[in-house]
């Protein structure tokens, strides 16, 4: 038997790796394994692990997690039995010497600990450096209230610690400098990197900075938790002031070109450097800019409130910027020492600026010349938050990717404020920051109607005020397709708006809605770059979504396009909606907007080939084969005997009626578009068949009028393919519907045709089914012998 070498890493999102394979997993398989190696070689129960894994620990818990170890051992293939075992009354996951990196740290740890207290500086500074190397992020982000998280910080705290203190005793004082500056600003009200920061500055010959990090320690741990440093920070205080370590300073300048000292006062706010103007950096206004009155004064309202930052997040091309511009140059006359712009490009074709690319442009902004900015980015951001922290200014940072791209920028006091425009949802900001979030939405309908007057003049489109509708909704709204598709029509001022929208609709929205002349302004371009940002996983998800037509899904039927289960597509779709490709419309459905939905069926085009044909197999046979077992679980009639689904369905299984229809009334929507998606371009039997199969719940739980309209739309599909059994099975569904409306007259002649077609098309059942309801509507018209007879027949064949 060949043996299998094992990896086990949680130092960082988790990860097991087998024969130097990493092993492709779920969330939730993520986090199941997490709990097993938090106890590692400890059988953990079942309880336990429903109660680490769920908030709100589901009704079939224990059934879940059988579910989830099966899957998990499926997955890692052969060596997945050998180390996550069975043992009464949970399983256990087996690790040996060596297989998990926690474990790992924390022998290094011990070694680096143990070389300090023995002076070897050198082997300490070693064993932490492999130490700190084996983390990849953050510690397990898939059990978000596992206390383990906090323990792992800690030491991951204490060995970055242990490793500056190496570092400040091997006399590697400048690059210590800067990551305990840093270390010092994540932990404000830990004593230790502050010391070893001191310590270090004083090395470098920068005592007055030292004691202004002394200063400003002490004085946060008075106001924030009531005590004085330690004997030992304070001694180091009392050596720094009687004895300064400092280098020899620069000679002085001619004394006849000095300025005489200034007079001793009380302090004043930071004064800008002379003849420097007031920054005014905002782009101009769009006048195309329309609405946007209630995130207006909600704006206004955070500002009144001294909002240190504010986020305006949303889709691409929703009008991010326009609106940022628009509220900055209206509350600019509340920030009278200016507002200063950036664009991050953290969405864009080029490299996204970094901090270290921002801090010396926004200091230039406030005045500062190259050579009076610090060299050292810790220095010109201390330098750039003294300045904001006593200044009134606004600072616009535009087209930011990530947190970390503008968490060092963020201002810091009551007097300046940064707005941030994003793709991205920037939870991060949101949470650990304390910014407000504002989540841009499309126009309304009386908006874009009246973009489209200021940008296309407003008695041209006042002529033609329905195809000036009609227009905006096939822009979905959006601003930036609003924007365009009006630049487009400025251009042929004697067109008509009515032969553009004809256009628009024949040659497609993505490749027509472009700007003459300038091919950085399009729709598909400001998709390409989200789409591009995801990873290939949530590319794969996304663009599925567009084999079937609709704006809306389950998570279910989005994981049967992919070929994979609910928790992988949750992942993968999570990222998408992160940058707002998608969003949720509840725990386990998507949304998206119908233009991002014609990107994501180009893309799929595009890409998967053949492969798209087999998802949107998947996904039909997902429906068809969830709604046959909704309705056996319902209790309803499904009149088909279906074929087995294609691999990857997955179709929904129910555990009673009430399950049952409120699927369907949930999915009712999403099955219409599938129904009427496959009459249009295959494969037509699907219509069908799913109209077939949900006719019972078309009686009891939609209006006459859906039944009356996909059956019609069905038996179009069944007569294109020249599907005599189809044909019957629609015109049995109409005879039904029509009989249930009160109109025997119209159903009859139905029900004959569907009598006739089933025969033809060598369908027995069918006919059977077609000659009972024929036996019921000449009951109801008052012939019981013809009736009878009919009936007889019905029951001869069934």
């Amino acid at each position: 038997m060949t043996v299998q070498h094992r990896r086990f890493r949680l130092l960082g999102p988790l990860e097991i790796e087998v024969d130097g394979r990493t092993v492709r997993l779920t969330g939730r398989q993520r986090a199941l394994c997490g709990v097993l190696l938090l106890d590692a070689n400890k059988v953990v129960s079942v309880e336990n692990i429903v109660r680490s894994l769920w908030e709100h620990p589901p009704a079939a818990g224990e059934a879940r997690v059988r579910s989830l170890v099966a899957e998990v051992r499926r997955t890692v293939g052969p060596a997945g039995a050998e180390a996550l075992m069975t043992r009464n009354p949970g399983y256990v996951m087996c690790v040996e010497s060596g297989q998990l990196d926690v474990y790992e740290f924390e022998e290094l740890v011990r070694l680096g600990s143990r070389a300090a207290a023995h002076t070897d500086w050198t082997g300490a500074l070693r064993s932490y450096d492999r130490a700190l190397a084996l983390w990849r992020g953050e510690p397990l982000p898939d059990l978000p209230s596992a206390p383990e998280r906090r323990r792992f910080e800690e030491l991951r705290t204490a060995a970055t610690e242990g490793r500056l203190e190496a570092a400040v005793a091997l006399g590697h004082h400048s690059w210590a400098v800067a990551e305990l500056s840093r270390l010092a600003r994540e932990h404000p009200l830990r004593e230790r990197p502050h010391a070893l920061l001191m310590r270090s500055l004083r090395e470098e010959g920068r005592t007055a900075e030292a004691l202004e990090v002394y200063a400003t320690f002490r004085r946060r741990l008075v106001e924030e938790i009531g005590v004085e440093p330690s004997a030992e920070l304070r001694e180091l205080h009392l050596r720094l002031l009687r004895a300064p370590h400092n280098r020899p300073a620069a000679p002085p300048e001619p004394a006849s070109t000095l300025s005489p000292a200034p007079a001793p006062g009380p302090p004043t706010r930071a004064a800008r450097p002379a003849c420097t103007p007031v920054p005014r950096q905002l782009p101009p206004v769009t006048p195309l800019f329309v609405g946007r009155d209630n995130e207006m004064r909600r704006l206004d309202a955070w500002r009144e409130d001294a909002a240190h930052a504010v986020l305006l997040v949303g889709p691409a091309g929703v009008g991010k910027t326009a609106l940022a511009l628009h509220w900055a140059h209206r509350a600019g006359r509340h920030f009278s020492d200016g507002q200063l712009f950036l664009n991050m490009r953290g969405f864009a074709k080029a490299e996204p600026m970094t901090p270290e690319e921002a801090l010396p442009l926004l200091l230039q902004g406030l005045g500062y010349e190259q050579t009076d900015i610090p060299a050292s980015f810790d220095a010109q951001a201390s330098l750039y938050r003294t300045v904001l922290a006593e200044r009134a200014v606004m600072v616009v940072l535009d087209d930011v990717a990530d947190r970390g791209q503008v968490l060092p920028l963020l201002c810091n006091s009551d007097h300046s404020l940064t707005v941030v425009t994003s793709r991205a949802r920037l939870g991060g900001l949101v949470a650990l920051d304390g910014a407000r979030r504002l989540t841009c939405g499309v126009l309304d309908a009386r908006e874009s109607f009246e973009l489209l007057r200021n940008a296309a003049g407003a008695e041209r489109v006042d002529a033609e005020a329905g195809a000036a509708t009609e227009l905006a909704a096939l822009c979905g709204h959006l601003p930036l397709a609003l924007c365009i598709a009006a630049s487009c029509m400025a251009d042929e001022p004697t067109g008509s708006i009515a032969q553009y929208v004809r256009d628009l609709d024949r040659l497609g929205r993505l490749s027509h809605l472009r700007a003459d002349g300038d091919s950085s302004v399009s729709v598909q371009l400001a998709l390409d770059v989200s789409y591009e940002a995801l990873p290939a996983g949530s590319r794969e998800a996304f663009r599925l979504l567009g084999v079937l037509s609709g704006t809306e899904r389950s998570l279910a039927a989005a994981a049967a396009a992919v070929g994979a289960d609910v928790d992988h597509v949750r992942d993968a779709l999570g990222v998408a909606a992160r940058i707002h490709l998608v969003r949720r419309s509840g725990p386990d459905r998507i949304v998206w907007h119908d233009l991002i939905h014609d990107y994501a069926r180009q893309r799929a085009l595009e890409e998967d080939g053949e492969q798209a044909r087999a998802a949107l197999l998947r996904v039909l046979d997902h429906y068809l084969h969830s709604a046959a077992n909704a309705a056996q679980a319902a209790g309803m009639h499904a009149s088909l005997d279906l074929v087995a689904p294609v691999p990857g369905a997955d179709p929904v299984r129910f555990d009673g009626r009430d399950e049952a229809l409120a699927w369907f009334d949930a999915e009712w929507k999403d099955i219409a578009s599938a129904i009427t998606h496959v009459a249009e371009h295959g494969p037509r039997p699907y219509a069908w068949r799913l109209v077939a199969t949900v006719q019972d719940f078309l009686q009891h739980r939609r209006p006459l009028s859906d039944w009356l309209r996909v059956a019609e739309t069905a038996l179009r599909a069944a007569e294109q393919e020249n599907d005599p059994a189809g044909r019957a099975a629609m015109q049995l569904s109409q005879a039904h519907a029509l009989w249930r409306g009160g109109s025997l007259e119209a159903a009859v002649p139905a029900c004959r045709r569907a009598r006739d077609l089933a025969r033809d098309a060598g369908w027995e059942h069918g006919e059977a089914l077609a000659l009972k309801l024929m036996g019921v509507l000449v009951q109801q018209q008052g012939d019981p012998g013809r009736a009878s007879s009919l009936y007889a027949l019905s029951l001869g064949m069934l």
